[in-house]
């Protein structure tokens, strides 16, 4: 077995070997045929190396060049949408009457705006994308400016034909005969000065100056002015006498009657103005809400002035901001303002029945005037947060509101029943019903118990 074995090594051994050599000979003639065909076959040159520099370039040239295509449609888009938008709007707002019987402004206006839309379409059909973005752009904006002008111009003819008709409506209620011999001549002038300014605050409405509001609202305030004096003489009360001088006479009406809105009880202004009082129930006690801005100091007062009378009450003298609420006595017939030029006020008389009521608990903030509606002995506990600063609180007895909130000889109205300095706090009694009044620049708490 052993030399079996031996044997077969031998023979796969020598086969071995043999597929050697035999293998070799034969590679080495591949070997040479191949060689022979790849020296006959016609030799490729390959193409020149590109410098590195030159391809960097061209891929940052690449990189670095907008997509002319997307970004011209999207501005193409842009200026469609604009012109369409400025066509739809002009429909919007066309002269819905005739042009002679179209009011002058707003036809200039509207006219403006048409022509500019006119201007539009041209040049996006005559000129290059990026001139005629420039320009459309610059025309659009013309027509949007007198589109505003012509919505302006709508919002002051209507409130101009609103405040006229107020006016004519006031002029109406009257019940008076100017041409009457009974007719006291000073009311006969007042009368007339009221007609006078509502005509030419109709005539004021039909300009085309681009203050012809101002205008309009001045002759309206010359207006209310005159029937007010009217009124109180008719009423048998003290008229009040307007303070113009000299220098404002010399000015354009609209110029020495500051603050006037198309609201009558509303108004808004700058720097020293001096209010007539204009009563939403006439002949009675009114409520002020006056709000004035800036950090200098202001003096805000109250004030008769009437022939031969002419007296003050100064219920804020300080530099900071003052928001809040005055009872207007019925013999006060101004509101005076001390303040610098530029900063602003806003006034707004009210009834007393805007007055905010005491139930049990009420809380608030600065000046207030309060209704306690609860009849017989009551018991009133007040808390007042003022740093600082004085504060005090008044009762006005209901009978006094009847007859007009009778003033002190210092000009105050009702009694006063709790005073301090700093954070404090007061129990008094009081007999209802009446009004509240709180002076004080702080926080303020007040309770309402009966006895």
């Amino acid at each position: 077995m052993f030399i079996g074995g031996v044997v077969v090594g031998l023979l796969l051994a020598g086969g071995a070997v043999g597929g050697f050599l035999l293998g070799r000979g034969h590679g080495g003639r591949l070997q040479a045929q191949s060689v022979e065909a790849a020296e006959a076959r016609p030799v490729r040159s390959a193409p020149p190396a590109e410098p590195v520099w030159s391809v960097v370039a061209e891929a940052r040239a690449v990189r670095s060049a907008p997509p002319a295509k997307p970004v011209a449609k999207r501005l193409a888009v842009e200026v469609e949408l604009e012109i369409d938008g400025l066509d739809e709007d002009l429909g919007l707002a066309a002269i819905e009457r005739s042009e002679t019987d179209a009011d002058p402004a707003e036809l200039a206006a509207f006219r403006k705006a048409e022509a500019a839309l006119k201007l539009a379409h041209r040049i996006r059909e005559d000129a290059s994308l990026s001139d005629r973005q420039q320009s459309i752009t610059s025309v659009l904006r013309q027509g949007r400016a007198a589109l505003e002008e012509l919505t302006a111009r709508r919002i002051e003819r209507r409130d101009a034909a609103s405040v006229i008709g107020e006016l004519r409506e006031q002029l109406a209620a009257v019940l008076v005969d100017p041409g009457a011999a009974t007719l006291d001549p000073a009311a006969a002038g007042e009368y007339r000065r009221a007609r006078t300014a509502l005509d030419r605050a109709a005539e004021a409405a039909r300009g085309l100056e681009p203050d012809r509001f101002r205008r309009v609202l001045a002759a309206v305030g010359t207006g209310r002015a005159a029937l007010l004096r009217l009124e109180a003489m008719l009423a048998g009360r003290p008229v009040p006498l307007e303070l113009i001088t000299p220098e404002e006479l010399a000015k354009a009406e609209w110029e020495h009657r500051p603050g006037l809105t198309s609201d009558r009880y509303y108004y808004e202004g700058r720097g020293p103005a001096e209010i007539l009082v204009d009563r939403p129930e006439p002949g009675q006690p009114t409520l002020l809400d006056i709000t004035v801005e800036g950090d200098d100091y202001k003096h805000l007062s109250l004030i008769t002035r009437t022939e031969g009378t002419t007296t003050a009450e100064r219920f804020f003298s300080d530099p900071a901001p003052y928001r809040g609420r005055e009872l207007v006595a019925v013999e006060r017939t101004h509101v005076r303002i001390e303040t610098e030029p530029d900063h602003q006020w806003s006034v707004r008389f009210r009834p007393l029945s805007d007055a905010r009521s005491i139930e049990k608990h009420l809380y608030g903030q600065g000046h207030e005037v309060l209704i306690c509606p609860a009849s017989g002995r009551l018991r009133l506990n007040a808390h007042l947060r003022q740093p600082g600063h004085n504060g005090r609180i008044s009762f006005v007895s209901d009978s006094e509101v009847r007859a007009g909130v009778p003033l002190d000889y210092t000009g105050e109205p009702g009694t006063m029943i709790a005073h301090g300095l700093g954070t404090f706090r007061r129990t008094e009694p009081i007999t209802g019903p009446g009004l509240v009044l709180v002076d004080t620049p702080g926080t303020w708490e007040l309770e309402l118990r009966q006895v």
